[in-house]
């Protein structure tokens, strides 16, 4: 009860801090409602908890977290995690699994699994719900030896987690996401079996809108995901980014994964025992569900342990959502997810119909494929795609080091690296700047950059003895913008058609305006145009010299093209003007600015359409230029 008090004092104290003594609220389908904090929509209740858990806990570089949307695939995670971390500790494993099942009894205690006779959320405890809601779990988290490692979950997203988390620590954090319609509708079988804090049966059409919304429990939903999504892009040796899905469909794969990650692999032996398929059995969903432990009991008041065990199915959504439905979350999931690099930047891998390929793994900027061949066995291929920023090439040699450790099978990466590792990777005189690169092309001083280069291991050089890589001499630099020009009295219709498929809705957007307003401006009728002129041509200014305004000037006929005077006239306007600011910047009353160290100063550049006078930001240069 003081713990309750004491959250319930910083709780006010965050909202004064905030500047606003009441925070936004929403109904969600819990009687306590949602409340709006720092753009992240918290169930009221648990929220003191999120920020005493975000102000106070140390995390340890043995600490393993596991986070996740809502209904996403945490209970069985959760299971498998803990049988990962903590495998060594029970004999189970060199048994047959059905042995283990049955409820214990006193004599028979000592060798069963914990997953037998405690649910995986005790297992696994939640810093929100469970730890820091309860004042002895919290103590003795602090005390907990660091070996085992310690695991933990959360629903919080990455931006609330806190900083000995994030960067003080070497901890690690496993995240799953799941389809959001596999979400949506799991939430909303979760909620209605929630027969005491629920506020009645809620429609499946109520936790569409939610969910489109945004606030709905630890939502947005996109937020969240892309939060642990681009921290895995950035960090893969801090964050592992799995999918539900994926785990379905390769569970023994992920399992391995995930084992690695944690720094726990199986061991040749465990996998000749058969250890992982027997974790994989071991934490079924149909086996968790029949356990009395799972049937039975709260995990925490008023929430039912056997809530928490469903289906567990992919696309379940199919049989509860109608096609409005689907095309509402899909709209909204496309328009979320459009800038964060799921739709670009990418690579694409073909093979032919006749090669046996599987995909191991994918990236923003890489594809990881195994290859079946009949006269050499099974090899890798990696085609990956390297960071262009200089700040951020580390990134791309991160990836390969980890890739190498995935698999152990002959590799080959290809890879487009965009930066050198030695001068024998450059050609002609090129010092400083490792970008890709080139000049002066086709003749004698041709100075070029090698970006695109193979890395094989001795497996596949011993399987292709006499595997050679040619560098293609390309006619142009395939590392550079292409311009699309619009011609009059062609269709533009096609063009239209064809941008989005080459590039994006944020950038085509401005391409699109761009073409036709310039379109419209071709076509519009001389009267707009004579009209646009007269406006222009009837403007009167005065000008400020001395102290002393002078004017009015009116626009006579100017400077313009063909006209034979243009020329002199120009001449005579842009000496005077030049020597004008010369000697401004000569008294220091117009400093100009320098291109490079050691360049003379620019304080203007004069051409006939346009004139560009540089100084200082502040009013007393603005003042003078004027």
């Amino acid at each position: 009860m003081a713990k309750k008090e004491a959250n319930t004092d910083l709780f006010s104290k965050s909202s004064e801090n905030d500047g606003s003594s009441e925070l936004p609220k929403a109904n969600g389908w819990k009687k306590d409602g949602l409340v709006l904090y720092q753009n992240c929509w918290f169930p009221s209740n648990i929220l003191p908890n999120v920020i005493t858990f975000q102000k106070q806990f140390e995390a340890k570089d043995e600490d393993i977290i596991l986070a996740s949307f809502p209904k996403s695939g945490c209970t069985w995670l959760k299971a498998l995690l803990f049988s990962i971390l903590n495998r060594n500790k029970h004999d189970h494993y060199n048994k047959s699994i059905h042995q283990q099942c049955p409820a214990p009894s006193s004599s028979s205690r000592g060798n069963q699994h914990l997953l037998t006779t405690t649910t995986p959320h005790l297992l696994v405890p939640s810093f929100e719900f469970t730890i820091y809601a309860n004042p002895e779990m919290i103590h003795e988290l602090s005390t907990r030896s660091p070996s085992p490692a310690r695991s933990m979950s959360t629903h919080i997203p990455y931006a609330f987690l806190p900083d000995s988390i994030k960067h003080c620590s070497k901890s690690r954090i496993v995240y799953v996401s799941r389809n959001p319609l596999d979400v949506i509708v799991s939430l909303w079988h979760f909620a209605n079996g929630h027969a005491e804090r629920r506020l009645h049966d809620w429609s499946i059409e109520y936790f569409v809108d939610m969910f489109c919304g945004g606030d709905i429990n630890f939502g947005p939903y996109w937020d969240h995901v892309l939060g642990f999504w681009k921290e895995s892009l950035e960090r893969p040796e801090k964050v592992l980014f799995l999918k539900y899905e994926d785990l379905k469909k390769d569970s023994v794969g992920q399992l391995k994964k995930i084992a690695k990650f944690v720094g726990l692999p199986f061991s040749q032996e465990e996998e000749n025992d058969g250890v992982v398929e027997q974790i994989l059995e071991m934490c079924s969903l149909s086996k968790l569900k029949n356990l009395d432990v799972n049937k039975y009991g709260e995990v925490r008041p008023n929430v039912h342990n056997k809530i928490f065990f469903r289906k567990g199915q992919v696309g379940d959504w199919i049989n509860h959502l109608t096609p409005s439905m689907v095309e509402r979350v899909n709209m909204i999931i496309k328009q979320k997810f459009s800038g964060s690099g799921h739709k670009s930047g990418g690579v694409a891998l073909l093979w032919r119909c006749s090669e046996e390929v599987h995909l191991l793994g994918y990236g923003l900027n890489y594809i990881d494929v195994s290859i079946e061949a009949n006269d050499c066995g099974k090899w890798r291929l990696t085609r990956l795609y390297g960071e262009p920023n200089k700040s951020l090439q580390r990134r791309t040699w991160d990836l390969i080091r980890n890739l190498r450790e995935e698999y152990d099978l002959s590799w080959c990466t290809i890879c487009d690296l965009k930066n050198v590792t030695s001068q024998q990777d450059k050609r002609g005189e090129l010092n400083g700047y490792p970008f890709t690169w080139e000049r002066t092309r086709g003749l004698i001083d041709w100075v070029e950059v090698m970006i695109d280069r193979a890395l094989v291991s001795q497996q596949r050089l011993d399987i292709f003895p006499t595997c050679k890589i040619f560098n293609v001499e390309a006619s142009t630099s395939n590392h550079c913008p292409f311009p699309l020009i619009p011609v009059t009295n062609v269709d533009f219709s096609s063009v239209v058609e064809l941008i989005p498929s080459v590039i994006s809705e944020e950038q085509n957007a401005k391409l699109l305006h761009d073409v036709t307003t310039e379109e419209a401006m071709t076509w519009c009728h001389w009267r707009v145009v004579s009209l646009i002129m007269f406006c222009v041509f009837t403007v009167s200014y005065n000008v400020t010299y001395g102290g002393h305004v002078m004017g009015p000037i009116i626009l006579g006929r100017g400077i313009r093209q063909g006209y034979l005077l243009s020329p002199y006239l120009f001449l005579v306007y842009a000496e005077g003007l030049s020597a004008l600011l010369k000697h401004y910047e000569y008294n220091w009353w117009l400093t100009g600015c320098k291109v490079a160290r050691g360049a003379p100063r620019v304080s203007h550049m004069l051409f006939a359409d346009d004139s560009y006078v540089y100084c200082k930001a502040n009013k007393n240069e603005t003042s003078n230029v004027l």
